[in-house]
């Protein structure tokens, strides 16, 4: 019995930490443009560093962001967003033809232009 009471008082505090919903964190970046001919994200330059961000095209801190809505895409746009990382699904087909230094990839889930999303 006291192994059993012993066992929920510290599986307990794990349990409620981990049904938690995280905030998502925000990021500033700059649109870079395309890594390909086809499929895949766009390099985006973030503001500030990002583990597993990477110096590409003379840019630092580029990771490639899917799901960018198509009025954000142009080159130099600059975005506020929200991410997490991108399963393979959502990786989708890619083409061969690009560089493929760009390791992190994120599924951006919320976008702005002027300030962190909700």
């Amino acid at each position: 019995m006291r192994t059993f009471i012993l066992s929920i008082i510290l599986i307990l505090p794990l349990a409620i930490t981990s049904c938690k919903k995280e905030k998502a964190l925000c990021m500033k970046g700059t649109v870079i443009g395309k890594i390909r001919s086809g499929g895949g994200g766009l390099a985006v330059s973030l503001d500030k560093n990002y583990t597993g961000a990477v110096k590409w095209n003379d840019e630092k801190n580029v990771i490639e962001l899917l799901n960018i809505p198509t009025e954000l895409k142009l080159p130099g746009t600059i975005i506020y967003f929200s991410s997490r990382e991108a399963t393979d699904e959502e990786q989708g087909i890619i083409t061969a033809d690009g560089d493929e230094s760009i390791k992190t990839v994120l599924y951006g889930m919320e976008f702005n232009t002027t300030e962190c999303p909700d």
